[in-house]
């Protein structure tokens, strides 16, 4: 049994007269002890579907449609009470900017303390023992020293650090990471990331892993789900995504990625025009006024998610010359 599974998710915003759908039909798992990949553009969609599994959307943001199952359980039917109990202890969240996601008002040593007190019942005393042990595993340096500091007084790979303790205090079953390096030069990118595979095998998690990276997703992903304009377009193992991509998307992304024999000053590939704006979607394939490879039925018909192959599937009707 998947740890985590979706099904058929749709996501709309504005009163339910006139919403607008921003995420559409989307499915995908994640196993204990698995990197998933969730990857496109800004606007596809990516951290909206993040928020829905965390339950964390704002209204007048609602699941429409689809179930979302947590080890087996569906989460929809749960109380506030029930989600929050699961949500900070089996299921935790890495979000993409932390001066915004940590309190200012609250040190921290406070945020990773917090859910220990809160999920496990420590006393005060053996919540800032075991936060400090926390915080100095995730490379705090002084950590006992800097549990009282604010966050405003950490660089932004510090305070990346302190929202990995904070989510990963409990163990979680499962950790969501929100484009968790964007902010942060190369080399804090790196060991940020080379951290979250050493505690992934330390805790045996499964992750959620949401980027726009390419480079990043071939290094840590297991499988990778790709989304345009709110839609799946395709769905592979990461070896196989890199390999033989199916969707002229998945492709145009992988050409953008930088080159190692390119010198410098050399231009990098672009995809041209931009992701389509939730209320001027076009009809037919949601990509097909970006697509090189498009035709006229392109334009009349929204393409079905059609399996290519073992864990591989694309929403295409000509998958198979795209992946040539």
């Amino acid at each position: 049994m998947a740890l985590l599974q979706i099904e058929d998710l749709a996501v709309a915003f504005g009163p339910a007269a006139d919403a607008t759908t921003v995420v559409d039909g989307v499915g995908f798992s994640v196993d204990a002890h698995e990197t998933v990949a969730l990857v496109g553009e800004s606007g596809s969609g990516k951290s909206v579907t993040a928020l829905a599994i965390m339950r964390l959307l704002q209204e007048p943001g609602r699941v429409t449609r689809g179930a979302i199952r947590f080890e087996g359980r569906d989460l929809a039917p749960l109380t506030e009470r029930e989600m929050a109990a699961i949500r900070g202890d089996r299921i935790a969240m890495i979000f993409q900017e932390p001066m915004s996601s940590l309190n200012p008002l609250l040190s921290i040593g406070a945020h990773v303390a917090e859910p220990l007190r809160l999920h496990r019942g420590l006393s005060r005393r053996d919540a800032r023992a075991r936060a400090i042990a926390l915080l100095d595993r995730v490379g705090i340096p002084s950590a006992a020293r800097r549990y009282d500091d604010y966050p405003h007084r950490m660089s932004g790979g510090m305070r990346q650090r302190v929202m990995i303790a904070a989510a990963l205090a409990c163990e979680p079953a499962l950790l969501i990471a929100d484009e968790p390096t964007t902010a942060l030069d190369v080399t804090i990118q790196a060991q940020i990331m080379d951290l979250l595979s050493d505690l992934q095998a330390e805790f045996g998690m499964g992750i959620l892993f949401i980027t726009h990276d390419l480079g990043v997703v071939a290094e840590q992903a297991h499988r990778v789900v790709v989304m345009y304009a709110g839609r799946l377009v395709e769905r592979a193992e990461t070896a196989k995504l890199f390999s033989a991509a199916a969707h002229p998307y998945s492709a145009a992304l992988l050409r953008c990625m930088p080159d190692d024999d390119e010198q410098a000053g050399d231009r990098l590939a672009v995809i041209e025009g931009t992701v389509p704006a939730p209320t001027a979607l076009p009809s037919g394939c949601r990509f097909e006024p970006r697509c090189p490879q498009a035709v006229a039925a392109c334009r009349s018909q929204e393409p079905p998610l059609l399996a290519l192959g073992p864990n591989h599937a694309a929403a295409c009707i000509r998958p198979l010359e795209a992946a040539q």
